[in-house]
């Protein structure tokens, strides 16, 4: 066994314990409907654990871990059904800190490994917009001015790190959510919320940004290609426990004298659930490969390599179609109990249609993946 797959699988051991012990799908269903917090015990906890240091580089006091570690904890998370923002409030952030080489940065690092600082990443700006493109939230003589949609893990005392126009190139600006002209408006969601955010003139006390130019692009093209990777290895994370689910109930569930699970329909249904599920394990497994294949121990690497592109567009465009397939089958088999609220094949169904569609949907991701030269 490889350092890297050792340390991936201790990691979803402690992690499967912790789960077990503080996970509880029953604040899921109360919380259906609304947008809830961060559970900021259960982070402080993540924090002791490391989790949230876990991609942010030794130079910053992180593990250093790319994503063939992250993604493995992430598929745990998934199939847990683990409610709190790891991916948009941990891995995100730490990409993009990791390529900033100052004081700002440092304190940032240092809030986020303990848990004190709660960081978000700001970069989409219209609903069709799931690929980065030069932003039209700008600077203007030190205030940022703007709009940004779909903020995953964003809480009134977030650190939003902010993808901007600022002197004719791009930057980046870490700017507290609670900034006078900040205006946030949440969505629920089936795991906390999304936010939209406008910027209406707001005063950057420090008019130097966190990243600027090729750099700043670069480090959050890099943030939302890992984490790509990292959601679609949750997603299939949600799908292998439906599954699971599933297959234990049509074992127990008895029509005419006999397990529904004999029956010759829902054996195929199954299998080909179960088919699809390895075919979505190879695709962000192969991805998270070649993310860290591409990148050097400071996660320097641009990732523009074609068959990394390919590879990353292809893992979440299956993984988003395979979680919703697989849950959307668990519910049907489950019968009419499928559809309520305190059976969990209805949450993980939820969380599979939030997540499918964060970061860039299945339809424009095959759309990447063609013109990345995938085939």
């Amino acid at each position: 066994m490889s350092d890297t797959s050792e340390i991936a699988e201790l990691l979803c051991q402690s992690a499967e314990d912790f789960i077990s012990a503080h996970g509880d799908l029953n604040t899921q269903r109360q919380n259906l409907g609304q947008a809830w917090p961060i559970d900021r015990k259960l982070w402080s906890s993540m924090a002791d654990l490391g989790w949230l240091g876990l991609a942010l580089t030794e130079r910053l006091g992180g593990s250093q871990m790319h994503v063939n570690v992250a993604a493995p904890l992430c598929e745990v998370l998934g199939r847990h059904l683990f409610d709190q923002p790891f991916i948009a409030a941990a891995l995100l952030p730490a990409m993009v800190l990791n390529a900033a080489q100052n004081k700002q940065a440092q304190s940032l690092a240092d809030g986020l490994l303990s848990g004190a600082t709660h960081l978000c990443l700001a970069w989409q700006e219209a609903v069709e917009c799931s690929e980065l493109e030069v932003p039209k939230t700008r600077v203007e003589n030190g205030r940022l001015i703007g709009r940004k949609m779909f903020v995953a893990g964003l809480e009134d005392d977030s650190v939003m790190l902010v993808y901007a126009a600022h002197a004719g190139q791009t930057a980046v600006f870490a700017l507290a959510a609670n900034t006078e002209g900040v205006s946030i408006k949440r969505f629920a969601t089936a795991h906390g919320s999304y936010s939209q955010v406008e910027f209406s003139d707001v005063p950057l006390d420090d008019a130097a940004p966190l990243l600027s130019g090729a750099l700043a692009t670069r480090a959050v093209r890099r943030a939302i290609s890992f984490g790509r990777v990292a959601v679609s290895a949750q997603l299939a994370g949600i799908a292998r426990s439906c599954l699971e689910q599933t297959i234990e109930y049509v074992n127990q569930r008895v029509q005419f004298g006999r397990p529904i699970g004999s029956f010759q329909s829902v054996k195929h249904r199954c299998v080909d659930m179960a088919i699809q599920l390895e075919m979505a394990d190879v695709a962000w497994r192969n991805a998270a490969d070649q993310m860290s294949v591409g990148c050097d121990d400071d996660f320097n690497g641009d990732f523009n390599d074609g068959v990394y592109q390919a590879s990353q567009y292809a893992a979440k465009a299956r993984c988003s179609d395979v979680a919703r397939q697989v849950c959307k089958e668990a519910v049907q088999l489950h019968g009419a109990m499928g559809f309520t609220e305190e059976c969990n094949v209805g949450l993980h169904f939820r969380a599979a249609m939030q997540y499918a569609s964060w970061l860039g949907t299945p339809v424009f991701m095959r759309r990447q993946f063609i013109s990345a030269g995938g085939s």
